[in-house]
C-alpha cells in the first residue's frame, strides 16, 4: 500500500509529482501498487513522499454542528408516491481486455491475486474490465500481471509446426523455473501460458532432449523363412517270388505220379 500497511489514500483525484516521471493521480498510484507494478523497497518511502498530497494519514472528521429545530408545521399529508429507483451510474472508463487488444485467457478459473485485494477468478475480471470498471490506466499492464495465470497468449507448438515431443516424460529445465516434462511444456504452449517470441526459440532448446525431430523408424528385418522339410521317400515293397522250375514239379517226368518206372499202374 502506497499510503502504508491498511491505509488508503483520501483523495485519489489529487496529482503527484516525481522527478522524472509523468504526474499520476494518487487513485492510479495506489492501484499501481495493489497489482505490484511498485518495487518493494521504493514503494516503502513512498508514504513519506505523498502524505500530505494524498492524505494518507486518517482525516480527523469534522465537528458535527448542532441541529437547529425548525418550527414545528403541520401538513396535511398527500398521497405517498411510488419511489424511484435510482439510476445506474454508467462506468466512466473504456471496456478493458484483461489480456490485451484481440486477446482471450485460456484458463478462465485461473485465480489472480493482487496485494491487499480479495482473489479473483481470470473470467470475472474480464467481466469488470468489460463492464468498464477498471481503470484505463491499469488496464494497459493487466496482460503482463495475468498472462501467466490467465494464459492470454496464442496457441503454440513447443517443437514448431505440426511437431509434437517424442518423450513427453524426459524433464527440461531452464533458468531461473522449475524442472518441468517435456508433455507438461508442450500442454502449456497448446493452452496459451507461453509467449510467442518464446515459443519461437523453444525448438532448438528442446529438440534433443524432447524429440522434436520426426524419429526415423527402425528398420523392417528381412523375413525369416521357415526351413524346407526333406521330401519323405514312399517304403519300397518287398519283392515276392513265384516259383516257376521245371524240375520237381507236379509235372515233371521223373519222379512223378504218371512215371513207367515204380509206378502203380
Amino acid at each position: 500500500s502506497v499510503c502504508g500497511d491498511g491505509k488508503e489514500v483520501d483523495f485519489p483525484d489529487a496529482i503527484v509529482d516525481f522527478p522524472g516521471q509523468a504526474p499520476i493521480s494518487c487513485g492510479d498510484l495506489q492501484m499501481n501498487g495493489y497489482v505490484g507494478i511498485i518495487p518493494v523497497d521504493e514503494c516503502e518511502r513512498i508514504p513519506d513522499f505523498i502524505n500530505e498530497v494524498c492524505g494518507c494519514d486518517p482525516r480527523t472528521p469534522e465537528p458535527t454542528p448542532k441541529p437547529t429545530p425548525n418550527p414545528t408545521i403541520r401538513v396535511t399529508p398527500g398521497p405517498t408516491p411510488e419511489p424511484t429507483p435510482e439510476p445506474t451510474p454508467s462506468p466512466t472508463n473504456p471496456p478493458c481486455n484483461i489480456c490485451g487488444e484481440d486477446m482471450s485467457f485460456g484458463i478462465p478459473n485461473g485465480v489472480v491475486e493482487f496485494p491487499g485485494q480479495p482473489a479473483i477468478s481470470c473470467q470475472d475480471l474480464q467481466l469488470e474490465g468489460s463492464a468498464g470498471l477498471i481503470p484505463s490506466s491499469i488496464c494497459e499492464r493487466l496482460p503482463n500481471v495475468v498472462n501467466s495465470v490467465c494464459a492470454c497468449n496464442p496457441p503454440c507448438s513447443v517443437c514448431g509446426d505440426e511437431k509434437e515431443v517424442d518423450y513427453p516424460n524426459r524433464i527440461v529445465e531452464f533458468p531461473g523455473q522449475s524442472p518441468i516434462s517435456c508433455g507438461d511444456l508442450q500442454m502449456n504452449g497448446y493452452i496459451g501460458i507461453i509467449p510467442a517470441d518464446k515459443c519461437e526459440s523453444l525448438p532448438d532448446l528442446i529438440d534433443e532432449r524432447c524429440g522434436c525431430d520426426p524419429r526415423t523408424p527402425d528398420p523392417t528385418p528381412n523375413p525369416t523363412r521357415p526351413p524346407t522339410p526333406n521330401p519323405t521317400q514312399p517304403p519300397t515293397p518287398s519283392p515276392v517270388c513265384t516259383p516257376t522250375g521245371k524240375k520237381g514239379g507236379y509235372g515233371g517226368k521223373k519222379g512223378g505220379y504218371g512215371g513207367k518206372k515204380g509206378g502203380y499202374g
